[in-house]
Parts: structure tokens; C-alpha cells; sequence
């Protein structure tokens, strides 16, 4: 559910969500 241009932009969002919420 990424567009397309912000594609890394979004991948390294849900990165950092899924790293934060692993710190949590």
C-alpha cells in the first residue's frame, strides 16, 4: 500500500515502526 515514489521512503517508515515497536 506503498506509493510507488516514496516506495523506500515508506518501507523504511514501516521499518522503523516495526523496530520501534520490537524497543517497546
Amino acid at each position: 500500500m506503498c506509493k510507488k515514489r516514496e516506495e523506500m521512503v515508506c518501507i523504511v517508515g514501516m521499518r522503523v515502526l516495526l523496530r520501534i515497536e520490537t524497543i517497546t
